[in-house]
């Protein structure tokens, strides 16, 4: 691939039996001593693996997920277009908790709603809140603010 030279690999994702390098033009799959070129639909921001899965925010076009090295828009994928993604963690079962700069949504395999109104009123604080997730601490999630 003639663009892979010129291009800076800033994520490099181990998923499954394989790699996955990402710059923000293209996303490359090394696999069993093979590199295969994925065809992104725009300009990649971050690559979130979870429940075994691996979601992709592509910019002003929403949210989705790589499904055999192909880019599937997630039902409702399109309401996080104009949101900066920055953490998706598991929450309750196979669903999505989507933490962004305007708050915190849950994907439920069909839908996109606002986590609850308390919770993103909090986080709209004037003091930047992020989310992050902790194995030292009982419960799954903390707040920390930078």
């Amino acid at each position: 691939d003639r663009e892979f030279p010129r291009e800076e690999v800033w994520h490099i994702v181990p998923y499954k039996d394989g790699i996955l390098f990402q710059s923000f033009a293209f996303m490359y799959f090394y696999q069993n001593g093979k590199v295969r070129k994925l065809k992104n639909p725009g300009t990649i921001l971050f690559t979130h693996e979870v429940h075994g899965r691996l979601f992709v925010d592509i910019i002003n076009k929403g949210l989705y997920e790589i499904v055999n090295f192909e880019f599937k828009l997630l039902p409702e994928g399109e309401k996080l277009s104009k949101e900066a993604i920055d953490v998706i963690l598991p929450y309750d079962k196979n669903q999505l908790l989507v933490c962004t700069n305007n708050g915190l949504f849950v994907h439920n395999g069909k839908s996109v709603v606002p986590l609850n109104k308390k919770t993103n009123e909090f986080l709209h604080r004037p003091l930047s809140m992020f989310l992050y997730e902790s194995k030292l601490i009982d419960t799954p999630f903390f707040f920390n603010s930078l």
